[in-house]
């Protein structure tokens, strides 16, 4: 399992977004294990599907129990699924008219720049680069 890793990101937003919203980003990762273990239906994107592995699925029936006994269980799905559903690869989005009749596409960041990868930067919808750090 990754140390830490849903208690440190709950850390960053305790003070933010208060205990609550903390709460539910510390339950992430056990909310990911459990979707894998009891949701055949589960699709996680090739990112999700290779961190799950680091994260350790799959989960014991004694986490299972567990995880279902915890008061924010139903909470902690509900982000959890859309996490997973939000993640598009590439998306082919058209351009959006502006009221002066022009189009704009909406942007993506791919990565940093320097690390040797030609698609580091800014890309519109459309694939193009249109910006490089």
């Amino acid at each position: 399992m990754t140390p830490g890793h849903g208690e440190h990101a709950a850390g960053a937003v305790e003070g933010l977004l208060g205990s609550r919203v903390a709460r539910l980003v510390a339950a992430h990762v056990p909310a990911k294990r459990y979707l894998a273990t009891e949701d055949p239906h589960l699709a996680l994107s090739a990112g999700g599907a290779r961190t799950l592995g680091c994260q350790g699925v799959p989960t014991t029936a004694p986490e299972v129990a567990a995880f279902e006994a915890d008061p924010v269980f139903a909470a902690a799905i509900a982000p959890r699924r859309a996490d997973d559903a939000g993640k598009a690869v590439r998306p082919r989005v058209p351009p959006l008219a502006s009221s002066a009749g022009t189009s704009w596409w909406p942007m993506w960041w791919t990565g940093p720049a320097g690390r040797g990868s030609a698609s580091s930067g800014w890309r519109s919808a459309s694939g193009a680069a249109t910006w490089r750090p």
